[in-house]
């Protein structure tokens, strides 16, 4: 049981930081499309 909930945990953590960096790629994409706008 405590191994079938720490797994759960894991996979949660992962899809969360999946998200993070998927989220921290697009901001940075946008920063730098920005900055190519500006030049």
């Amino acid at each position: 049981m405590a191994l079938q909930l720490s797994g759960f945990l894991l996979i949660f953590l992962l899809r969360i930081l999946a998200h993070i960096c998927r989220s921290a790629v697009a901001a940075l994409d946008s920063i730098f499309v920005f900055n190519g706008f500006q030049r």
